[in-house]
């Protein structure tokens, strides 16, 4: 087994030297089973040594994941790369560094060593909504039946096959539209289509407030913490989305809201078009890869396409976590897997970088968690954290 051959080989490969008849190579190696542990260590030692330093250490971690999710994706594409080995040592590899943890993100589930704990595992969210309509009475979406759900004022209110809520009002311009609200628990996410065809996404512990129709000069919905829009635009009947103390209008747009109360900001980022942003604050027109921040140090900051990733990551069935401290990382595991997070003395300072499926299970998060030593008991729904 050549190892310097091998090291030499990866390391072309993650500065992006690598020619064809050397990828050859390396992925002949990888086929070897002997090989899948050496790159294992490789790709440790390249994280624990000393040769990158902060900002150049941030871009090995990004390097790594991004040639090796493309190795993947080729991999499946084409049929002809076979990088096993590689693929293998992917799926389970966690690779820590004094102060991130990174997570490969693979098609299959992380390989997770159980951790000895009494108490049952508590399993991730998934599709599950409640939808009041304008009478007060609600309906649990997750265990309604596909078709019709119910009719208000001239509309039709359907879940379809793929377990959306759609709606489909009446072409009359005199129809009086009624309110609705869809609301997520903790724990759940669901998607809806209002009566103009503007899309929605709720993540958990979330609502939107909307007329059944849009019948007046605009169209105003409300929302609780965080959502993703694809707007129909329509100039004579602006969309405009209110949460807490912002207005967003569009202007033809795909966007997110993060709007959690425990959060320090409210986030709105612009991913096509371009929308009007109002607030305390400032009236500013964002544009793609624009982020606003409403808080007490009020800001617009341009986002680069991996931080865009994570701010929709929610969205496409990941956590992402961006240099992220530990009460962050909490508080969405308290949201998807509606659990309540509590510290026994002081909160471990611990960062954290990199994906994580939302498919896991609490405990196989958890067990991730562990490898960088932190100690917790799960008692029911609370979770405490040890120093």
């Amino acid at each position: 087994m050549d190892e310097q051959l091998l090291q030499n080989l990866l390391d072309k490969y993650l500065t992006g030297t690598l020619k064809d008849q050397e990828r050859d190579h390396l992925n002949k190696l990888l086929q070897q089973p002997d090989y899948s542990g050496l790159l294992e260590r490789i790709l440790y030692d390249e994280l624990t040594s000393h040769r990158f330093e902060g900002e150049g250490h941030d871009r090995v971690l990004s390097l790594i994941q991004e040639n090796i999710r493309n190795a993947i994706q080729q991999t499946r594409k084409t049929k002809i790369l076979q990088i096993r080995g590689w693929a293998a040592a992917a799926a389970a590899l966690i690779l820590i560094s004094t102060s991130y943890i990174f997570f490969l993100r693979t098609p299959a589930r992380p390989v997770v060593t159980p951790v000895a704990e009494s108490g049952a595992d508590i399993l991730p969210g998934g599709n599950k909504a409640i939808l009041t309509l304008s009478n007060g009475s609600a309906i649990r979406l997750d265990s309604t039946s596909n078709g019709t759900v119910a009719r208000e004022s001239e509309t039709n209110i359907l879940k379809t096959d793929s377990g959306h809520l759609l709606y489909q009002a009446a072409s009359n311009p005199e129809a009086v539209a009624a309110f609705n609200t869809l609301s997520t628990p903790r724990g759940g996410t669901f998607q809806l289509t209002l009566s103009d065809g503007t899309r929605v996404w709720l993540n958990a512990a979330s609502s939107i407030k909307y007329p059944t129709a849009f019948t007046g000069k605009e169209r105003r919905v409300v929302i609780t913490g965080e959502a993703y829009f694809e707007v129909i635009h329509n100039a004579k009947q602006p969309f405009i989305v209110s949460a807490n103390n912002i207005e967003v209008t569009d202007i033809g747009t795909h966007f997110n809201i993060n709007a959690y109360e425990n959060e320090t900001h409210i986030k709105t980022t612009l991913f096509e078009g371009s929308i009007s942003l109002k607030s305390d604050h400032y009236n500013s027109l964002l544009k793609p890869g624009e982020q606003a921040q409403s808080g007490s140090d009020s800001k617009i900051n341009m986002l680069q396409p991996e931080e865009l990733n994570q701010v929709i990551a929610w969205k496409t069935g990941y956590f992402n976590f961006r240099d992220a401290d530990l009460p962050t990382v909490m508080r969405q595991l308290e949201r998807w897997y509606d659990i309540d997070v509590r510290y026994n003395g002081q909160v471990p300072a611990r960062r954290f970088r990199g994906e994580l499926p939302r498919s896991m299970t609490l405990k196989e998060v958890l067990n991730v968690l562990r490898e960088i030593k932190i100690n917790y008991k799960i008692d029911g729904k609370m979770l405490i954290i040890y120093n």
